[in-house]
C-alpha cells in the first residue's frame, strides 16, 4: 500500500490521507479543485504529480462531463463496431443513442463501485467511490475529450459511411480510415497507461494495476456484447 509519514508523529498513513490519524498534522498537499487545462497537460509532462492533483483535490470537478464524453465515446465505438446503419433496427437511432449512452454511464458507475470495494479490501483503507469514478474519467480523459474532436473529423471524412460496411471506410479511403484509426488507438493505449499508474499510485503494485486494469477492459468488452444483444444485433 502507498503511504505517507507524518513529519510530526512518523506514524505511517494513507496515502490519500489529508491529516494523520494520530496526531491530526497535515501530511500532504491539498488542492481545491482541479484545472483542467493544467491536468491535461500534467498527465503527460508531469505524471505523477497530475495523479496527485487529481486525487487529493477536494472536489472532484468535471468528472460528470468526464463520465457522459467517455459513455459518449463508448457509444460511438458500440455504432461503429456493429455497423450500426446495417442493420434492422425498430427502434430510431436518436432514442437508441440515448439508450445506449445510459447503458455506458451506469456499466461506468457500477464498475467502479464493484473495484472501489475490491481495491478497498485490498489496501485496507476506507476508498471513496468519487476517487475511483475520477480515476476512470480521468484515465480516459485525452480519450473522451481528443475522440470527440477526431469523431467530427472522421464524419467530415467519412460521413455516415462510418457507421456503416457498406462500404467500409478502409474501401473508401484506405490510408485515412488507418490514420483515423491509429489515432483513435493511441488514445486508447495512452488511456489505458493512465489507468495503471493511477492504480499503481493506490496499490502500489504494477501486477495488481495491470491486472485491475484488464479487468476493466473485459468488463467493457463484455458490456458491449451483452448490449448489442439487449439492442438486437
Amino acid at each position: 500500500m502507498n503511504k505517507l509519514s507524518c513529519p510530526i508523529c512518523n506514524s505511517e498513513n494513507f496515502i490519500l490521507n489529508l491529516r494523520c490519524f494520530n496526531c491530526g498534522s497535515l501530511i500532504r498537499e491539498n488542492f481545491r479543485t482541479i484545472n483542467l487545462g493544467e491536468v491535461l497537460k500534467d498527465l503527460v509532462f508531469n505524471l505523477n504529480f497530475g495523479i496527485k492533483r487529481i486525487l487529493y483535490s477536494e472536489r472532484k470537478n468535471y468528472v460528470s462531463l468526464l463520465l457522459v464524453l467517455l459513455s459518449i465515446k463508448l457509444t460511438l465505438f458500440t455504432f461503429y463496431s456493429s455497423s450500426i446503419l446495417d442493420q434492422s433496427l425498430e427502434i430510431s437511432i436518436n432514442n437508441l443513442l440515448l439508450i445506449v449512452i445510459s447503458f455506458w454511464i451506469a456499466v461506468i458507475l457500477f464498475i467502479s463501485l464493484v473495484f472501489k470495494i475490491i481495491i478497498g479490501k485490498i489496501i485496507g483503507q476506507k476508498f471513496s467511490y468519487k476517487n475511483f469514478i475520477s480515476i476512470i474519467a480521468y484515465s480516459f480523459l485525452y480519450y473522451s475529450i481528443f475522440g470527440f474532436f477526431l469523431f467530427l473529423l472522421e464524419i467530415m471524412l467519412f460521413g455516415s459511411y462510418f457507421f456503416s460496411n457498406n462500404p467500409s471506410i478502409f474501401q473508401i479511403n484506405f490510408y485515412k480510415a488507418l490514420a483515423v484509426i491509429s489515432l483513435e488507438l493511441i488514445l486508447i493505449l495512452y488511456s489505458i497507461y493512465l489507468l495503471i499508474n493511477f492504480l499503481i499510485f493506490i496499490l502500489q503494485s504494477k501486477i495488481l494495476s495491470i491486472l485491475f486494469t484488464a479487468a476493466f477492459l473485459f468488463l467493457i468488452y463484455f458490456g458491449n456484447k451483452t448490449l448489442l444483444k439487449i439492442i438486437g444485433i
